[in-house]
């Protein structure tokens, strides 16, 4: 008896059980490691855009404002005390609500704007300076603090909200106004205006330190956005992310 060859050829075009299951388990082991890495780089994309979209927010507003305001070298931004939520407010209401687009203000008695915890980079609280100080909730949901400082104002961005991980130099950001020029700890410029924390100073400067973007460092994370700033913004290899 003759067989026939297309019926032999269909019948070895047919997988094994064994077969299936060794193919499905490379997938499983593919997708376990390349998964992880799509979903990081994902997410700093999402950081550097937000963040840089903010930055250019808020410049704007500055420049607005200071056509109202005069100069930023002669807003009135001295605080009476550490954690003074007057002037705080003063100054959210006065330089900055005035020339943003922003969904809520509030006084950080709700938790849209700061009764949860943040923490450096190195992993210690932040304090409740959150609940201490004025803020607003962009259009895009991101959050924004004003704290007046002695010589400078912090602005503290938080660019998903509650949502996590609430970590400086992870989704936590500082930005400040220097009303001079300044060679000091925060800023390293040469005039008044709206600054990422620790722009100015050199890279390696950036990285290191007590408040470098750094897991090592005291106050660890402040200088985070300078360093994404710098790098032309993107998150670079030796960013510890």
């Amino acid at each position: 008896m003759v067989l026939d060859p297309m019926k032999k050829f269909r019948k070895n075009l047919g997988f094994t059980l064994a077969e299936v299951l060794i193919t499905l388990g490379i997938i499983g082991i593919v997708a376990a490691m390349v998964i992880p890495s799509l979903i990081n780089a994902y997410q700093k994309h999402v950081t550097v855009t937000r963040l840089k979209q903010t930055y250019a927010q808020l410049t704007q507003a500055v420049k607005l404002s200071e056509a109202d305001n005069g100069d930023v070298s002669g807003w009135d931004l001295k605080p009476n005390s550490e954690y003074d939520k007057q002037t705080s407010t003063k100054v959210a209401q006065t330089y900055f609500i005035p020339y943003l687009k922003y969904a809520q203000a509030c006084d950080n008695s709700t938790s849209e704007c700061g009764t949860y915890d943040r923490k450096y980079l190195k992993g210690a609280s932040l304090g409740g300076v959150f609940k201490k100080i004025y803020g607003i909730v962009l259009m895009n949901g991101v959050i924004v603090h004003f704290w007046p400082r002695n010589s400078w104002t912090e602005i503290i961005l938080d660019i998903n909200g509650a949502a996590g991980p609430n970590i400086l130099g992870k989704d936590v950001f500082k930005m400040v106004i220097y009303q001079k020029a300044s060679t000091g700890m925060v800023v390293h410029v040469n005039k008044a205006g709206l600054y990422m924390y620790g722009e100015g100073h050199p890279r390696g400067n950036m990285l290191s330190g007590t408040y470098g973007c750094n897991k090592t460092g005291a106050y660890s994370g402040h200088y985070c956005g300078a360093l994404i700033k710098e790098d032309g913004w993107k998150i670079s290899k030796d960013y510890p992310w």
